[in-house]
């Protein structure tokens, strides 16, 4: 018993736990996130989505996230935003994220799929793949020429490397690949984070390295959210893999136990807009428009903001998000400025995508000393004093750590502390926020 509990606070706090065993209380998760609002259906995007909509069990977010991946490796590196000396370019990494096959993640791709094969069928050939297990394997789907030394000691060309650099990776077992950039020195995690940031892609640790150079890498994953959680580790959201990615989450949105129809027509209309725009794709640097550049400078700090715990993390790159989505919908309208109705729609998205997070992750830390005190501190709403803290872990941690997690907590806002009249002197409770 610690000196700050006497025995009348410590047998008062322990009638109220017992009192509470029946009815244990659990924080809930934040809600499902709303659907996404009508900025996120501007230009085609929204004429397929509306098209489909009575025909499919796909949710509209899943057509939406996915067309906007795929649309953004079509137009390739031709265009990009700059920030700084940080070029974006329109390439998306989007995992869904629903309930095995009830949340039609495959359903909502293979729309997508037909469409493209419509619009651009080379590139389909070509430039979709799947199989993510190296660094290695992945840059040489994008390599540059590589060239050896003959007999004569003369350089010459051995591999005329990729001429299209364009690459979309679809990985509807995105736990997989997780697993796999977990085995010692796995290169996977590393290069995609250089394919997302636009950089020359290499692997410094071979003696004979290949590279590639100007490739554009989107991906297409599908997860559940209980997969996503036991194989995302603390590593890959801390260095940054995490919030490369998009989460949306997914699940079916109606019944049709005989299908709906292909839209066959309206498909074609629109596979013919998808083209022109590809072909009419700016060259170059694309800006903000005056009002969209007012309207960015009003969103920005809410953006760059600090979130407490693990969704926090993953949703550190939500500015630069914003940026690529509202760039694929400039240039979808074929438009050489990113409007005001870009930006509202790149906002929607990514806001989408950050309230699955928050529904995903809740508080979570990562750190299992502050998720622990936070559990139960949900679980006891009497509260719990210093004491029964160090208890969780059988005194097993020192005070020092114990008291930085509260700390931690306490500026977070996720608990608070108040006094508790005892015997002796007051007490400290912990009680969550």
């Amino acid at each position: 018993m610690g000196d700050d509990e006497p025995n009348g606070w410590r047998q008062a706090e322990d009638d109220a736990a017992r009192d509470d065993e029946t009815t244990p209380r659990q924080t809930a998760a934040p809600p499902w996130p709303q659907p996404l609002n009508e900025a996120a259906y501007h230009g085609i995007i929204g004429e397929f989505a509306r098209l489909v909509e009575p025909h499919t069990e796909a949710d509209q977010a899943a057509l939406i996230f996915q067309f906007l991946t795929y649309a953004g490796n079509l137009f390739g590196n031709r265009a990009w935003y700059r920030v700084e000396e940080t070029r974006h370019y329109p390439n998306l990494y989007v995992t869904l994220v629903g309930d095995t096959a009830i949340a039609r993640k495959g359903t909502s791709r293979k729309r997508i799929g037909r469409l493209a094969r419509q619009a651009a069928p080379d590139w389909e050939t070509n430039c979709v793949t799947s199989g993510l297990s190296t660094g290695e394997g992945l840059i040489a789907r994008v390599r540059d020429p590589i060239y050896g030394t003959n007999r004569k000691s003369e350089r010459e060309l051995t591999d005329p490397g990729v001429k299209d650099k364009r690459l979309l990776v679809i990985e509807e077992e995105f736990s997989r690949p997780l697993r796999v950039m977990e085995r010692s020195n796995n290169t996977l995690a590393a290069v995609l984070r250089q394919a997302w940031d636009g950089d020359r892609l290499s692997i410094m640790t071979r003696q004979d390295p290949i590279t590639a150079s100007g490739a554009i890498v989107s991906i297409i994953g599908h997860i559940t959210n209980s997969e996503l959680q036991a194989e995302l580790t603390e590593v890959q959201m801390a260095n940054g893999f995490g919030n490369r990615f998009l989460w949306p989450l997914v699940k079916r949105s109606k019944s049709l136990p005989f299908g709906g129809e292909d839209c066959a027509e309206g498909v074609n209309q629109i596979a013919l807009k998808l083209r022109s725009a590809i072909e009419e794709c700016v060259d170059g640097i694309v800006r903000f428009d005056e009002v969209a550049r007012h309207q960015w400078a009003q969103a920005y700090e809410e953006l760059t903001k600090e979130h407490f715990g693990l969704a926090g993390v993953m949703m550190a790159r939500s500015a630069s998000q914003v940026i690529r989505v509202a760039l694929i919908y400039a240039l979808l309208d074929r438009q050489s400025l990113i409007g005001a109705s870009h930006l509202a729609a790149g906002l929607d998205i990514v806001h989408y995508s950050n309230e699955s997070v928050r529904h995903i992750f809740n508080d979570l830390t990562g750190n299992r000393i502050v998720d622990t005190i936070m559990q139960a501190l949900r679980n006891t709403p009497a509260g719990l004093s210093r004491t029964h803290v160090r208890d969780l872990f059988d005194r097993n941690v020192s005070a020092d750590r114990l008291g930085a997690a509260l700390a931690d907590l306490m500026a977070a806002g996720k608990i608070r502390s108040h006094p508790v009249s005892t015997a002796g002197r007051p007490a400290e409770v912990f009680v969550a926020a």
